[in-house]
């Protein structure tokens, strides 16, 4: 479809940037302007990449949960503890590429899992590297912040110009 999402929102910051912006002549007002680059820009990144982000983290959130199920069918070393009646309630297969909506309320569905999970720890398992799960956890957590940091488009808010 023409113009693309990408080219609707380089028109709208080149004018913001060019047209509007030097004809502000508050601070107040050009900081505004600045906050709506932000905002576009923001914007952008979501549009070109969260539908990606959100495939790749809900794939990641079936393996990783499949794992904990796995893990904790062996009881032993203390995962007998976890609170895994929401696993029971997950879908085991998922669609290669859903629309973002059907993926988001299933993102929310899969953290809500990992978040009981997490909850229910023995305090001293908590981010152990050491076990399987938590490092699984631990590697997961930081691939998402990466995706997240992505998805952020910088500071907020934008510093003054």
């Amino acid at each position: 479809m023409q113009p693309t999402i990408a080219q609707v929102i380089d028109s709208l910051e080149y004018s913001l940037r060019h047209d509007l912006i030097p004809e502000l002549s508050t601070p107040w007002a050009q900081q505004t302007g600045e906050r709506m680059l932000w905002a576009l820009e923001h914007l952008r990144q979501r549009a070109l990449h969260e539908h990606a982000h959100s495939v790749q983290e809900n794939v990641e959130l079936h393996e990783l949960l499949k794992l904990i199920r796995q893990e904790s069918s062996k009881k032993e070393g203390g995962l007998e503890k976890l609170d895994l009646e929401m696993l029971n309630d997950l879908p085991e297969q998922y669609k290669p590429w859903p629309q973002l909506e059907d993926l988001q309320e299933e993102n929310d569905l899969l953290r809500r899992a990992l978040d009981n999970v997490i909850e229910s720890s023995p305090e001293g398992d908590v981010a152990n590297p050491e076990l399987p799960i938590w490092q699984a956890i631990l590697d997961y957590l930081a691939r998402q912040a990466e995706r997240e940091a992505q998805l952020a488009a910088g500071d907020w808010p934008p510093p003054p110009s």
